[in-house]
């Protein structure tokens, strides 16, 4: 079945050329992008992403190096405009307002982790559980679970980098034992409680009311999702 993402190049005429498409937005942040994509397309409209550079298979933002833009098919467009002006009419900032953590606590959360984020976006994304994002019938939110793929292999790499440089002394096997009890879920979500990070996330009203907040899971994929973003944004 093809994705809804490849429905404007499949979608062919009599001739067998795909449709023109026509440029609606313009961002410098990938997260940006995804979050109008999905919105447009919660609305029907299928919509494609090009850029000046290569992009990464991570969530990260590439301010500085290309531009992002979303096309949709020509006889879409105006409709697409519309969709996007009204959704940042009703709907605040990223980080602000209602469904999202409060700004003053996410200016909290950045004295406890020692950063000042040029894209504050990647920690909202860091903090939202997928429940949270489920809830949102536009599609426009996205959740933390691409960030905590990336923010476990940061986080694997800096730990064997550091067993590495410090324990020349062990051999594979202890060091492995050692790192494995370093990114288990229980040193990570007792890492999370230490900073309070329970409190900061995003999540849907049934994780919510079962005790969300203070699951080791959530919490330890929530601290990955946070080393990733705070790879992203300071490297």
């Amino acid at each position: 079945m093809p994705s809804r993402r490849g429905s404007i190049v499949d979608s062919r005429d009599a001739r067998g050329s795909a449709p023109p498409l026509t440029v609606v937005f313009r961002t410098h942040s990938d997260i940006e992008a995804s979050l109008v994509r999905g919105l447009l397309e919660a609305h029907g409209i299928y919509a494609a992403l090009s850029s000046d550079v290569p992009h990464s298979v991570f969530p990260l933002t590439i301010d500085g190096l290309g531009e992002v833009r979303i096309s949709v098919a020509s006889d879409q467009a105006d409709e697409a405009r519309e969709v996007i002006a009204r959704q940042r009419v009703a709907v605040p900032e990223a980080g602000t307002g209602e469904g999202a953590a409060d700004t003053r606590d996410l200016s909290e959360l950045e004295l406890r982790l020692g950063h000042r984020f040029e894209d504050p976006r990647l920690l909202d994304r860091a903090l939202t559980h997928r429940s949270r994002a489920n809830e949102d019938v536009s599609g426009a939110i996205a959740d933390n679970e691409s960030l905590e793929f990336l923010g476990d292999a940061v986080l694997g790499f800096a730990v064997a980098d550091f067993l590495f440089r410090e324990f020349p002394q062990f051999d594979e096997g202890q060091k492995s034992k050692i790192k494995a009890s370093l990114v288990s879920t229980t040193t990570l979500a007792d890492q999370a409680r230490r900073i309070g990070l329970g409190d900061f996330l995003a999540l849907g009203r049934g994780e919510e009311k079962t005790g969300g907040r203070r699951k080791h899971a959530l919490l330890a994929d929530g601290y990955e999702a946070v080393i990733a973003a705070l790879y992203l944004d300071g490297g």
